[in-house]
């Protein structure tokens, strides 16, 4: 029988930048995993995390989409990537 082992190369979790919601505070972390960087969104504390982004080609791109995030979630109040979110965009967009 041959086995076959799966090694990903993961980085640390580097913090990216914080914004507070409705809900609370959530922080936007990013990770290298196999020479790709992931960004994802987690609560502080209890609460749903969010896949938002992979495959960056520079740190500027990373901080534009860091950036426009924030201020998205800012205007939504709710962590963009969330169904509350969507449905809040959705509204915005009609009116």
């Amino acid at each position: 029988m041959q086995t076959t082992v799966h090694s990903q190369a993961t980085g640390t979790k580097v913090e990216l930048g914080r914004y507070d919601t409705e809900q609370g505070e959530r922080v936007l972390v990013g990770r290298r995993i196999d020479g790709e960087v992931f960004v994802y969104d987690h609560p502080v504390g209890a609460g749903r995390p969010y896949f938002v982004e992979r495959g960056f080609d520079s740190k500027a791109e990373l901080a534009v989409l860091v950036a426009e995030y924030r201020g998205r979630a800012g205007e939504l109040g709710a962590c963009p990537m969330s169904p509350d979110a969507i449905g809040r965009g959705l509204a915005l967009a009609a009116a």
